[in-house]
């Protein structure tokens, strides 16, 4: 999963590189509401609650999050983002040490 947060160059993540994290990411059995930060977790429990007449709608997957038309999507990319910076942090460190 963190050979798509290094592999780009510009520093940027490709849709298709967030849309492989985000798979792997269900795949492994994460749950996206542990792993969203801060105010995020909030949006999420707001939009679920929102739309809990709608199974559909619910968004309880990274890959939904990802898809989805809410500002979830937001919150979502500055948590890749994020990992794709601590992941960057440790291995500069192991390897430097």
């Amino acid at each position: 999963m963190f050979e798509a947060l290094v592999a780009s160059a510009t520093g940027r993540l490709s849709e298709q590189q967030r849309e492989y994290i985000a798979a792997q990411a269900d795949a492994a059995g994460f749950l996206l509401k542990d792993y969203l930060e801060g105010e995020w977790k909030q949006v999420l429990a707001e939009w679920n609650q929102k739309h809990s007449r709608s199974p559909d709608k619910l968004i309880k997957t990274f890959s939904q999050a990802l898809k989805s038309k809410s500002k979830l999507r937001r919150g979502l990319l500055r948590t890749l983002y994020r990992a794709k910076e601590n992941y960057l942090m440790a291995h500069t460190d192991l390897s430097a040490a």
